[in-house]
């Protein structure tokens, strides 16, 4: 069978996702600023759709070229408007940089236990680089996708199915800084 991915237009940027989404509900609730999304696509229907939607290969959001390289790898997210880079998560209250190694080992520990093969993360080559002070939530840093995942474990320490755990992912600065200063206002000390 044919790999397949979404076609997500948000506010301010394009992207693919090989999620098995069940409906463009799903989409929605993984990005905060979602407008519309197409398929799930095979490749060749992708390229056929943005062909039949531009005049231009020029104007293609994302090139044939990307596209191509996308299906053929085991990329599971790509965003072509810019990626994030670690630096970019910048907390305040309830969120904060995590530096002790020790704790960083034991939140890598319990997140590779609760991953399972059907979940976003699973396989993602990522890096922990926060925490939330007030809940089981940590953030993950996506080397390869360039995006800033925050993950609620649940600390059962065994292998979770559907949904858990719950993962948001953040694509670009200004929803990564939007939900950062919701999660602020909202934290009682």
């Amino acid at each position: 069978m044919d790999q397949k991915a979404n076609y997500i237009i948000l506010e301010n940027s394009i992207l693919l996702s090989k999620k098995d989404y069940a409906n463009w509900r799903e989409i929605q609730d993984d990005f905060d600023t979602y407008k519309a999304s197409l398929g799930p696509y095979t490749k060749e229907e992708l390229i056929a759709y943005l062909r039949d939607d531009f005049k231009y290969e020029s104007e293609f959001p994302i090139s044939i070229q990307r596209i191509e390289s996308y299906f053929n790898s085991d990329e599971y997210l790509i965003y072509e408007n810019g990626k994030l880079k670690k630096e970019d998560f910048q907390p305040k209250e309830p969120w904060f940089i995590e530096n002790n190694e020790e704790i960083i080992n034991s939140l890598r520990k319990e997140l590779e236990i609760e991953i399972h093969e059907k979940h976003y993360l699973y396989k993602k080559d990522f890096r922990i680089i926060g925490s939330r002070e007030d809940k089981d939530e940590i953030v993950l840093y996506l080397n390869n996708d360039g995006a800033i995942v925050f993950v609620h474990l649940t600390w059962k320490q065994k292998k979770e199915d559907g949904c858990w755990p719950i993962c948001k992912v953040f694509l670009n600065k200004i929803e990564l800084d939007k939900q950062i200063d919701i999660d602020n206002s909202e934290y009682e000390i």
